[in-house]
């Protein structure tokens, strides 16, 4: 976590020596005057939320680039944020689940090209994602609510980091996704069948199709991650910690201990013959699935 004296006239010297390093990454997504914003934050301005004229359309209302820009992050900060600011900011759209699954940052998987060291990206999803994965009762802080991820939506965000993670396409040695493989697997356990069933549904399939290409990327790595190491210059420590991490999911998928739905559906996906389709193609028993029962299971 980070806590300094942001008026340190030799802090501000080192922070924008710093984002001048950091802005490369951002330079293609942004315009000057977005990206001078941006700085802004970086260096420790307050947030003005709904402030159009100042921030434009894109950031007027969102909280989420000054939230990982801003250069104390602090369980305090974190705390004050989500039950104090956003409530105030969000008025009757307020979600404390939605502000709690982003500070968790899964689907961001790197945090290091906006100054995050790993160990405050481990301590942020911490605060929020506890010791399990919680399909009961929940609270943040006293404050009571729903876990900020559902059954599919745990599923969904970790699918999606790791995989980014595994390819290279996001760079940094370690992965905070790692560190909650339990919980990916305790909510794969608790989820509905259809997400597995080779007969697939509607609502289901991009979901399905994405998880069976995360089995091929763990089945295939060997050959991907010699590529991509060149690719995406991943140091020997990353490659190492990747190739580890690959093999804990793979050993998940072959173990007896992994629910025969999903067995089933990695068996297949990795067959040398099988060819995902390009559209989906309606089943003449297309499962009957409701939308509560894809994001909380059965």
């Amino acid at each position: 976590m980070f806590d300094p004296d942001i008026h340190d006239p030799e802090w501000q010297k080192q922070r924008a020596a710093r984002w001048e390093l950091l802005s490369k990454y951002h330079k293609k997504d942004f315009t000057r005057k977005q990206m001078a914003v941006l700085k802004g934050w970086f260096m420790g301005e307050p947030y003005e939320y709904g402030n159009y004229e100042k921030y434009g359309d894109d950031f007027a209302c969102s909280w989420t680039w000054p939230m990982v820009l801003h250069p104390i992050q602090t369980k305090s900060f974190w705390k004050k944020l989500l039950l104090e600011d956003l409530k105030k900011w969000q008025g009757p759209l307020y979600s404390l689940e939605s502000g709690l699954a982003h500070l968790a940052g899964l689907h961001a998987a790197d945090r290091s090209e906006v100054g995050w060291d790993f160990e405050t990206s481990l301590d942020a999803a911490a605060y929020v994602m506890g010791d399990r994965f919680v399909t009961g009762p929940y609270e943040f802080e006293g404050v009571a609510c729903r876990y900020p991820f559902s059954i599919g939506g745990m599923i969904k965000s970790w699918n999606w980091g790791a995989f980014e993670w595994l390819g290279g396409e996001t760079k940094n040695d370690e992965s905070v996704i790692a560190h909650y493989f339990e919980h990916w697997t305790q909510a794969m356990a608790l989820a509905h069948p259809a997400y597995f069933s080779l007969l697939a549904s509607r609502r289901l399939w991009q979901t399905q199709l994405f998880l069976q290409g995360f089995m091929q990327r763990v089945q295939d790595y060997e050959p991907l991650i010699e590529e991509h190491s060149k690719e995406y210059h991943l140091s020997e420590k990353g490659i190492e910690n990747r190739l580890r991490f690959r093999r804990q999911i793979k050993d998940y998928f072959e173990s007896p201990n992994c629910p025969e739905k999903i067995q089933k559906l990695y068996e297949f996906s990795i067959d040398p013959n099988y060819k995902r389709p390009s559209k989906f193609k309606k089943m003449p028993e297309e499962l009957d699935i409701t939308d509560a029962e894809i994001k909380n299971g059965s």
